[in-house]
């Protein structure tokens, strides 16, 4: 996973080594960790690029390679226990808003990113424009929700590429730079290459937003 920090600067590190840190940063806190109940987690981007596929894998459902198109919204509700993740002997509602990337349903879907606690931003690493789309995603996910959205970027179907390096590996320092400039993020911002056929790095990317809201609620 690539990670450009706050000083502007892009750092590869493992996710597993990254969700280590974010759990030590939650628990030098030193007060009663604060959780959020019911966690709003929408899952963006253009259409095709594998945002149904993304959620189904992580609830545990088979791969299915046929595509089918999501009409306006999807949602999916599960009940996520945090001994794994945090070490807390507690739950939380996790609702995953499976938002149609196609221009058509464009309009429908903006009053669904009201309410988000975080953002899953999805791009086809086969398909390099995509990933270049998230950067409209997230501007109109933050006007719409009226601040500033944690998110995570996904570049999916990382199996149709014949490696994350070399001039795609380029290509997409770019792009995190280039969204960062342009909406003026403060924030850090991460980026996992994920395939669903492979079951790779789903889950990771999940317990990721999890936690980051955890941390977001106990600085």
């Amino acid at each position: 996973m690539l990670i450009v920090d706050e000083n502007n600067t892009i750092i590869e590190t493992p996710i597993k080594e990254y969700k280590n840190s974010i759990r030590k940063r939650i628990e030098n806190t030193n007060k009663r960790i604060k959780i959020r109940k019911n966690l709003k987690i929408i899952i963006a981007g253009e259409g095709a690029v594998g945002k149904t596929t993304l959620i189904q894998r992580y609830l545990g459902r088979p791969f299915r390679a046929q595509y089918l198109i999501t009409l306006g919204v999807q949602t999916s509700g599960v009940e996520i226990n945090l001994e794994s993740i945090i070490g807390l002997s507690e739950s939380i509602d996790l609702q995953l808003w499976d938002l149609a990337g196609q221009q058509q349903y464009r309009d429908v879907v903006k009053q669904f990113f009201i309410g988000t606690d975080e953002a899953i931003v999805v791009g086809d690493l086969s398909r390099i424009s995509t990933v270049e789309k998230v950067i409209d995603w997230i501007d109109q996910i933050n006007k719409q929700n009226m601040k500033t959205t944690r998110f995570i970027i996904v570049g999916s179907k990382l199996d149709l590429i014949t490696g994350f390096e070399g001039s795609l590996e380029v290509k997409i320092r770019e792009i995190l730079f280039k969204l960062k400039d342009q909406l003026n993020i403060n924030e850090e911002i991460i980026f996992i290459e994920t395939s669903s056929l492979d079951n790779r790095n789903i889950t990771e990317v999940f317990e990721l937003a999890i936690l980051r809201n955890i941390l977001s609620l106990n600085r």
